[in-house]
């Protein structure tokens, strides 16, 4: 061949070459690129190949399938630099691909395959991407679904791999609905550890990531969300043979978590880990941090918990051992754990150690709670290869403990063989009726199988205090699951009461008991009934129709006042109640006798098909004081399905002529009837029966009424009549008759239809006067309401009088029209009530009300009021509004001139002008209060004259709900301001006049502001008239703890010598300073004598004997202001009523300290102020009492003395003295 031609065949393969290649990386290289895919590659299909290499490509529309799975893509775009694969690598500007769809089509074949370990992971070339896209991702497989909304990351693989971001959003995992698993398989009873293998591992890619975060990652389960997280990690890395990670966070709704750590793949894998998390639940706080540290070997984990609980684990442990030694240590702090449970946990610990089938236990804590007692918990045991034996598990509650040993079996099936042994349980601390002084034993055997668990309680013997009785439980008790069979032998008594109950139930289809009993004393069971039961209950047969056999005799049964004081009343029952046969046939008869009356009750049944008839015949019932008798045989049925029942038509006779007649009662699926009616029952004689103290006679006052309606069960839809009248007739009310109504109307008739009822109600009398009513009732609307109208006609106040106790005169006559409309509960009252010519006079008040004229307004959710009356001779007013509309609210004004205010011996005119605000939360009370005039006299102060300051809480005694702290008051109290000396005092020995002001404020404390002057007053102490020269009390603060100023002296006249002797009482009221003082000025002695006698001695002399004798009263009249220091003394010491005082007069005048240092023996030493010890200067005295009025008393001085008393009263002063500890001593 010539050169020539060899050119051109060379030139024509040249420009072949470049053609080809110029066309394929050219835009119209792309479809023959599209061609070849989808004639190339099976299951592969394009429907759109565009761009070129040299710019972006775009594949739309990519789908790829095989027998397993399906792919579809929707676009993909991929932008590339090319010129990188001359330096070997792939270089991707940006990757995205749009809407990838995975399904699974089938269950991919089963393989098998040698685990080889894999060399290094090495690619022909570098590969760096540097964005990656993904959106509306979606993989369907059999085990659920994941969709994904978007990925976006940034990796390169040169040497290794390195993802330097990668973030996902709206992650949504769905799972199947959990479906019922089969039951799992029996554990096997032994616990084998087999130790991990632990190869060398070398990776063969090394990977390092960075900004990792997966943002809302949500997981259901069917249509239930189980967990919604957020995932993050700062940076990990997986080298050859090691793996470590920082900051990898959990957050969820519920808290969040993070955790860093290493962990090598070498030796014994030595590990570091941390890790915290918290609860992010307002109403659980709670955190938690763990450390983990050494290796597979030596592995020792801590963990502390704070918040909600509170705990610290200490754990180590060989994993790599096959012995498995295990040390753990688990403590925490007293705590209550609210809100898992309403109960406080003391401080307490469990350990575990040992190897594996020698694990020992040790536990102990304390809990106690709302409905927990406090109980002591301490647990001994040991964990073994098939068992965990427990050698003590004691419980110390209730002051008593519960002491359990035995073994648990971890074999084919779980079993518990054990003895409890209770010890001195006081249960009545849980509840007053429960029992105390519980003692006893027990032995259980429990194993569960897969039917069921088989128990058996054997040996009980249990034995404790009844209501101060001993009682006895003893007996066994097996049920059994895998032959269904129920056995029981129980005997209990309660000192001469005996219960016992012996039988059988085996697999639901036979049934053998029988129970006795033998109760004499009901009493000794509940002490609130009395009486005694004997008996016994026999049931044998088939489960379905067992034959019953019981007979109960009762004896003089009675219930205490406490129950029912109508039942109490009637007096014991006597009798017996028999019940015969089978559910085919059966009879019940009951005969039971009252003192009054006697009960008989005859019934006979069969239940046949469902459906089951009786018979009632010769039948007396008593209900409360009521007495009936059956006429008539009456025919019952009741069907089970459909649900049916009939009562044939018959008649009850009552007392007196009186009939009950049931016409029909018949109840179907369809709907109810009802007719009953009554004639002439004795409504006077049933309520003279219940209500003695009320009425004083019996009359002849007759009941009738009659009620017919039906109802539709399926639209609910009921109409109904109702009548009822009371005959005419008088009532005598009062424990003497004194009151006399004479009722002519008294009738009542309803209609009900259309879900409402319609009645009028109509009360007449001629001594009281009339009330008549029309109400429309909607009771069964979505809101309850009520329509109509009340009318009072001249009520009369005065034929109650009688009625109330202490009352002197009650007169009056209230009027009233009132029309009710809207909801059944608080309905809106429009209309007007008044109160005309009122008069009140009762001993129980100290004023006079009279000529009281009240109008009250009502206007639908308030009412305005405007009255006058007279209090005494005193006029007044009283005007205001009340609201219920929202939050009730009374606002008032009282206004008056000289109110006459008298009690007992004292008498007092007020004039008031006072506002008032009442809510439910205070009460404001603003205004003034003069007072002119006064004659107070006080003999004596009520035992309630010196109460606790309010910080003060009596033991046993609820809190306080006074209605003083709940008052805001700001009054100004004025008393006597012109001074005219119209308010006189006179209390105690001290006649005054008094005058000043205080101004009253009851919030945040009572306090007073303001003074008092005493004017012309006199003052008896110390046997003479002293005259008051000056007197005043000042109030800055507590109202109780005034300020006091007081000077009481001697009449100058009647002193010698022109000396001024008195006594100066200055300070707190609380702890005045009481001393004697003098012009001129003089020791203590002469001033006594001056303020007694009117001179310096008695008699006139002044020797040694006269200075002894003011040397006693002045140490008497100090003693008396000591109360107070001996009484603390006194309770420091341990001594009840210890006392510092004087006995004996003059030269003889003694110091004795005395109190009482046991329950009956009280001990006085007594030193003679002016003798010596030769002339009997000290006295020992011991007082025995003997009973409440003797007791024996020894003194010992000079000469020793014994001496018998017996103290006795006399007359009626006695009996008031016994309820008076503070009565002086009676005589002896």
């Amino acid at each position: 061949m010539s050169i020539n031609r060899l050119a051109k065949v060379f030139l024509y393969v040249v420009v072949s070459i470049v053609t080809l290649v110029g066309v394929g990386v050219s835009p119209l290289g792309m479809p023959l690129v599209q061609y070849a895919v989808n004639h190339s590659v099976p299951g592969l299909s394009v429907s759109s190949l565009s761009g070129s290499v040299w710019s972006k490509i775009t594949i739309e529309n990519l789908a790829w399938h095989n027998e397993q799975w399906q792919v579809q893509v929707a676009r993909i775009e991929v932008e590339h630099d090319w010129t990188c694969l001359l330096n070997s690598t792939t270089c991707i500007r940006a990757l995205t691909i749009n809407q990838p769809a995975i399904e699974q089509l089938a269950e991919a074949p089963a393989t098998t395959s040698a685990d080889e370990p894999l060399g290094e992971i090495e690619l022909p070339v570098s590969i760096l991407l540097d964005q990656l896209t993904m959106t509306d991702i979606n993989v369907s497989a059999f085990a659920g679904s994941v969709s994904v909304e978007r990925i976006s990351t940034k990796a390169q693989w040169v040497s290794n791999l390195k993802v330097a971001h990668f973030h996902t959003d709206n992650i949504t995992v769905r799972l199947p609905a959990s479906e019922v698993n089969a039951a799992p398989a029996t554990p096997s009873g032994t616990f084998n550890y087999e130790p991990p293998v632990l190869p060398a591992i070398t990776m063969p890619l090394q990977v390092n990531l960075s900004d990792i975060a997966i943002n809302n990652l949500a997981v259901y389960q069917g249509e239930s969300l189980l967990t919604q997280l957020t995932l993050t990690l700062d940076k990990a890395a997986l080298k050859k043979r090691q793996f470590e990670w920082k900051q990898f966070s959990v957050n969820a709704p519920q808290g969040q978590a993070r955790s860093s750590g290493q962990i090598a793949f070498t030796g014994s894998y030595p590990l570091t880990l941390t890790a915290e998390g918290s609860s992010a639940l307002a109403d659980f706080p709670q955190s938690a941090s763990v450390a983990v540290n050494g290796d597979m070997s030596n592995l020792q984990l801590a963990v502390a918990a704070t918040g909600t609980v509170s705990a610290n684990a200490q754990l180590q442990t060989n994993l790599l051992d096959s012995e498995l030694p295990l040390a753990l240590q688990l403590t925490w702090p007293e705590q209550s754990l609210q809100p898992i449970q309403d109960m406080q946990l003391a401080a307490g610990a469990l350990s575990v150690s040992g190897r594996v089938g020698q694990y020992a236990l040790a536990g102990n804590t304390a809990v106690s709670g709302k409905d927990i007692p406090a109980t002591k918990v301490d647990i001994q045991a040991v964990l073994g290869d098939r068992s965990l034996v427990i050698s003590a598990l004691n419980a110390d509650l209730l002051k008593g403990t519960i002491t359990n040993s035995g073994v648990l079996y971890f074999g084919d099936v779980l079993s518990w063989e054990g003895l409890t042994r209770i010890q001195s349980l006081e249960l009545n601390s849980l509840h007053p009726q429960a029992p105390s002084m519980l003692d006893g034993i027990l032995k259980t055997q429990i194993s569960m199988t897969n039917r069921g668990p088989n128990v058996l309680v054997s040996d009980i013997q249990l034995s404790g205090v009844q209501y101060e009785r001993e009682f006895q439980l003893e007996g066994d008790a097996v049920y059994s699951a895998n032959s269904d069979i129920v056995v029981g032998n129980l005997t209990a008594q309660l000192a001469d009461n005996e219960v016992s109950a012996i039988g059988q139930v085996f697999k639901q289809q036979y049934i053998d008991a029988l129970v006795t009993l033998n109760l004499p004393h009901l009493s000794y069971l509940y002490p609130e009934v009395k009486g005694g039961l004997q008996g016994s209950v026999n049931i044998e047969g088939i489960w379905d129709n067992p034959t019953i056999q019981s007979s109960l005799t009762l004896q003089d049964v009675a219930l205490s006042p406490t129950l029912s004081d109508a039942i109490a009343k009637q007096g014991p029952l006597n009798g017996s109640i028999d019940i015969a046969g089978s559910l085919a046939e059966h009879t019940l008869s009951s005969s039971l006798q009252l003192p009054d009356y006697n009960s008989e009750l005859n019934l006979t049944g069969a239940w046949q098909k469902g459906i089951w008839r009786g018979r009632l015949s010769d039948t007396k019932l008593a209900v409360v004081n009521t007495r009936w008798e059956l006429n008539s045989d009456v025919e019952l049925m009741f069907a089970q399905s459909p649900l049916q029942f009939e009562i044939s038509a018959h008649c009850w006779e009552s007392r007196e002529h009186g009939e009950l007649c049931i016409n029909a009662a018949n109840y179907n699926p369809k709907q109810v009837l009802w007719d009953v009616s009554a004639t002439n029952l004795p409504l006077g004689l049933w309520a003279y029966e219940l209500a003695p103290d009320i009425l004083f006679e019996r009359n002849d006052a007759t009941l009738s009424f009659s009620s017919q309606g039906k109802l539709d069960v399926k639209s609910q839809k009921a109409q109904a009549k109702i009548t009822a009248d009371i005959s005419s007739e008088d009532w005598r009310l009062g424990p003497k008759g004194e009151v006399l109504i004479a009722v002519d109307t008294f009738a009542l008739n309803g209609n009900w239809a259309n879900d409402q009822l319609i009645f009028d109600a109509d009360v007449n009398s001629p001594q009281v006067g009339e009330i008549a009513a029309n109400l429309t009732l909607l009771p069964l609307a979505q809101t309850p309401g009520i329509a109509g109208t009340v009318n009072i006609n001249h009520w009369k106040l005065a034929p109650f009088k009688s009625l109330l106790p202490n009352m002197n005169a009650l007169d009056g006559e209230i009027n009233g029209a009132l029309v009710l409309n809207g909801a059944l509960a608080l309905p809106e009252i429009n209309g007007e009530l008044s109160i005309s010519d009122g008069h009140i006079d009762s001993d129980d008040l100290p004023v006079k009300v009279s000529q009281w004229q009240q109008t009250i307004t009502l206007n639908g959710d308030n009412a305005t009021f405007n009255g006058q009356y007279m209090l005494g001779d005193g006029a007044g007013t009283l005007t205001g509004d009340v609201s219920w509309r929202d939050v009730p609210e009374v606002n008032f004004t009282v206004a008056g001139d000289a109110f006459t205010v008298q009690y007992d011996d004292s008498k007092v005119k007020v004039s008031p002008d006072l506002t008032a605000y009442i809510t439910p939360q205070k009460i404001e009370i603003k205004g003034s209060v003069d007072v002119p005039y006064a004659r107070i006299k006080v003999n004596d102060l009520p035992a309630s004259a010196i109460a606790p300051s309010k910080d003060v809480h009596l033991r046993g005694e609820p809190p306080s709900d006074a209605l003083i702290d709940q008052i805001h008051a700001n009054v100004m109290v004025t008393i006597d301001d012109a001074k005219t000396q119209e308010v006189k005092l006179d209390a105690f020995g001290l006649t005054a006049s008094l005058s000043g002001g205080i101004r009253v404020q009851t919030q945040p404390a009572l306090t007073g502001f303001g003074d008092l002057q005493i004017l012309n007053g006199r003052y008896e102490a110390y046997g003479q008239n002293l005259i008051i020269r000056t007197g005043e009390v000042q109030f800055n603060g507590p109202i109780d703890e005034p300020m006091l100023l007081v000077e009481a002296i001697r009449d100058p006249d009647l002193t010698a010598d022109d000396v001024v002797a008195g006594v100066r009482i200055e300070g707190p009221a609380t702890q005045p300073s009481v001393n004697l003082f003098s012009e001129p000025a003089m020791d203590q002695a002469q001033n006594l004598a001056y303020l007694l006698s009117g001179s310096g001695s008695l008699g006139g002399s002044n020797s040694e004997m006269d200075q002894n004798a003011y040397a006693s009263l002045l140490i008497g009249f100090g003693l008396s202001s000591s109360e107070g220091l001996t009484s603390s003394v006194g309770d420091a010491l341990g001594i009840e009523d210890f006392t510092v005082s004087t006995t004996g007069q003059g030269d003889n005048t003694k110091l004795a300290i005395s109190g009482k240092i046991a329950r009956n023996l009280t001990v006085r030493y007594g030193v003679g102020m002016f003798s010596n010890e030769d002339s009997g200067g000290q006295e020992v005295a011991l007082r025995y009492q003997i009973m409440n009025n003797l007791y024996i008393e020894v003194v010992r001085s000079l000469h020793t003395a014994v001496d018998l008393y017996y103290q006795f009263t006399l007359g009626k002063r006695g009996k008031e003295d016994q309820n008076n500890p503070t009565a002086p001593a009676p005589a002896q």
